[in-house]
């Protein structure tokens, strides 16, 4: 069961590089629609979002299965944790939004504005 351990763990090592790999494509190639600009970063936020956290997760249950120390078992889950915080769909909230909780309130703004759509009256 180790080397299923070290075979998954090698998988998410080649996830993460790729990941460099593809956020450097995704940065230098030209989008081809202007209506979606973020179409050329779709492949590291599938690799982002999909595969390294569910490599994390074959990581960790081979690690338990395998009796590896507690240290290992903790390592392996930490790209979940990290993906899962990063995620702000996973979240269940909308943190984009000036006044609620998690996002800064704009300076000079008072919550009774951001309440009413930005009007003043």
């Amino acid at each position: 069961m180790r080397k299923v351990y070290v075979g998954v763990s090698a998988l998410m090592l080649l996830a993460v590089i790729a990941q460099f790999y593809l956020a450097a494509m995704g940065a230098f190639t030209k989008p081809p629609d202007v209506v979606r600009p973020n179409e050329s970063f779709s492949l590291h936020a599938a690799n982002g979002y999909i595969v390294i956290p569910v490599l994390s997760l074959l990581a960790t249950i081979a690690a338990a299965v395998a009796r590896a120390p507690g240290r290992l078992i903790a390592l392996s889950f930490v790209p979940f944790i990290l993906n899962h915080g990063a995620a702000p769909g996973l979240r269940g909230r909308d943190d984009s939004v000036p006044g609620r909780p998690g996002h800064p309130q704009p300076p000079g703004v008072s919550r009774r504005i951001l309440q009413r759509g930005g009007r003043r009256r």
